[in-house]
């Protein structure tokens, strides 16, 4: 037998000759730049050579966070709100649909399409706003003594029996309308509502209305009630903003009040849904003149 060579190499199976394994291929460092001389004049530049495969690859910028809008269900009415186009905080005072309505640092009353405009201000901001802003005058309370009351409430009394009286008229669904209209309005007799006396007439229903500028009650909507219900609306307390769908319920000049609009209506049309036109006007009108 021949015996092994204690000098010979072991050879492994990589090593040896005709073996099918073999290592795995480590990435070679690139080679060296060759020193090069300094060229003559600017060379235009290069563009970046790609990543080598063994390199990993940088990772993508993380999106920007996307601002969570606030839920219109969240909002109400007092709620101080950012503008995030002018930066100007304002205080809600009303919410249809997705309008929001407010009212700025001077009190004037907006109204804008979009809660996305908006965002929750500071509370530092908050706090600058409430002491800086301008308040609206405060209703004073009622002083009416009550024999004036009793006095108002007897006068619409023997007026609704005239209605009953003539011909055409419908006194319950007038009654009926009225009712609803104080609910608006308020039921406080000789200040959210009178009979007013107008010359060679018979005394009116009457709606009234305390500015926020001035304080001062006011006549609103006056009502006639014989043979057809015509309403007439002082022009002074329809909204700008809401001027277009006010002469939309209300297209017929009147002399009333000197400048006034008005519609006349008979009672057979006057149906469950043009009277909650009708109030829902009122409504409107309400809160931009006496908020």
């Amino acid at each position: 037998m021949e015996q092994e060579d204690p000098d010979k190499e072991t050879q492994t199976p990589e090593q040896a000759p005709g073996s099918k394994a073999q290592a795995p291929q480590a990435c070679e460092a690139p080679p060296a730049p060759e020193a090069q001389a300094p060229p003559a004049a600017e060379e235009p530049a290069q563009e970046p050579a790609e990543a080598s495969p063994c390199e990993p690859a940088p990772a993508a910028p993380a999106p920007p966070a996307v601002p969570e809008g606030l839920a219109i269900e969240a909002v109400k009415p007092g709620d101080l709100l950012k503008n995030l186009k002018d930066g100007h905080i304002y205080k809600v005072t009303g919410i249809s649909g997705r309008k929001i309505a407010v009212r700025d640092l001077m009190a004037a009353d907006r109204t804008f399409l979009f809660l996305s405009q908006f965002e929750r201000p500071s509370d530092e901001d908050a706090v600058e706003f409430e002491v800086k802003r301008v308040k609206p005058l405060e209703p004073k309370e009622s002083t009416v003594k009550p024999e004036l009351a009793r006095k108002e409430t007897d006068a619409f009394a023997a007026y609704m029996e005239k209605v009953r009286q003539t011909p055409g008229s419908d006194a319950e669904k007038f009654e009926s309308f009225w009712k609803q209209a104080l609910e608006v309005f308020g039921d406080d007799p000789t200040q959210t509502w009178r009979m007013r006396v107008n010359k060679g007439l018979q005394p009116s229903p009457t709606l009234r209305l305390r500015s926020s500028k001035t304080n001062r009650w006011r006549d609103a909507v006056m009502l006639w009630a014989m043979e057809k219900l015509t309403i007439i609306v002082a022009k002074e307390v329809c909204p700008e903003t809401d001027r277009e769908a006010c002469r939309g319920e209300f297209p017929d000049d009147n002399e009333a009040y000197g400048k006034a609009i008005a519609v006349t209506i008979p009672y057979r049309d006057l149906d469950e849904a043009k009277q909650k036109d009708y109030l829902e006007r009122f409504r409107v009108i309400v809160k931009a003149f006496s908020a």
